[in-house]
């Protein structure tokens, strides 16, 4: 990218949500656009539980909340429960691992919308993603197996895990994907002409909607960027500071703040600071000063990227 000229194409990689949301802010920016996906069509498995308030900023900004608001609903909150059912804390709504999506009838167990299930070995996450019933379940396995292996053990977990102990019969899975949890960032996400962003640049695992939150400041703030250096309110450099922002926000935020979401699920070494956090929840359900700070926390990936600008 040459200084002081403006931005004649970006070529991006991937038309996950990520890079779509970058393409859509810069094609409307009159910057040419290139997208390219290995796939032949767009992923139509949803697997993010929730969108964080920062997240709808840039739905908004980009043209889409109103469709996504129509296709989508809004939870009713999200809870900690024990393996009996118990809730153990809830936030209600502001007026070697499977992923699984089930059709399966959770409410009628009292779940909500949204529920971590607390144990140290039965732990799982179970979300309503759609308006017609499905489900994300997201739960632990013994190491060291096949991918095989994971998906002939899928049935025998279900009927130890979840509510009502179903039967295959019981459910119908939609798809279904062993994976490793990883917590790791590249060292840098500049080089030269190249950016990397979202889960091209980091990954964490799926407690507390970081993955997406993460990926999406990081394109808000990159396309600021793009932004000035098109307009030429900032020369590339800028690119420089804005993979050291990222990282830092990384390394400080969402890696100890996933690490925690999910020890908080199975591991008893960490009772008194699971306490503290369900007393958090109770403060912000109460609303007042609780609520108030748990809506700013929400922005805390967000940099104003205009302060490092210069010609």
């Amino acid at each position: 990218m040459a200084q002081n000229t403006g931005l004649k194409q970006v070529i991006i990689v991937g038309a996950g949500p990520s890079g779509l949301i970058l393409g859509i802010l810069l094609a409307k920016a009159g910057i040419h656009v290139l997208l390219l996906e290995q796939s032949a069509e767009l992923d139509t498995n949803p697997r993010a539980a929730h969108y964080a308030p920062s997240t709808v900023r840039e739905l908004r900004r980009c043209g889409l909340l109103k469709e996504v608001q129509e296709a989508g609903y809004m939870p009713q909150g999200v809870c900690w429960r024990t393996p009996e059912g118990g809730i153990l804390a809830g936030i209600s709504p502001d007026p070697s691992y499977e992923d699984a999506m089930i059709y399966y009838d959770f409410h009628k167990f009292g779940y909500w919308d949204s529920q971590f299930i607390l144990h140290p070995q039965n732990w799982y996450l179970a979300a309503k993603i759609t308006l017609d019933g499905l489900w994300r379940v997201t739960y632990g396995d013994i190491p060291g197996l096949t991918n095989e292996e994971y998906l002939e053990r899928n049935a025998q977990r279900f009927a130890e895990i979840l509510p009502g102990k179903p039967k295959p019969e019981d459910y119908k899975i939609a798809n279904i994907s062993p994976y490793k949890l990883h917590q790791r960032c590249v060292p840098s996400m500049r080089v030269g002409r190249v950016l990397l962003a979202a889960d091209a640049a980091h990954l964490c695992n799926p407690f507390g909607g970081l993955g997406l939150t993460g990926g999406i400041a990081d394109i808000s703030s990159l396309f600021d960027c793009l932004l000035a250096i098109h307009e030429r309110h900032a020369d590339d450099s800028i690119l420089d500071k804005w993979s050291e922002v990222r990282i830092r926000k990384w390394r400080e935020i969402i890696d100890p703040m996933s690490r925690a979401n999910f020890r908080r699920l199975w591991d008893n070494e960490v009772l008194e600071e699971r306490d503290r956090f369900f007393d958090m929840c109770r403060r912000i359900t109460q609303g007042g000063e609780g609520r108030q700070a748990y809506r700013a926390a929400t922005y805390i990936l967000d940099e104003d990227m205009s302060k490092y600008f210069k010609k």
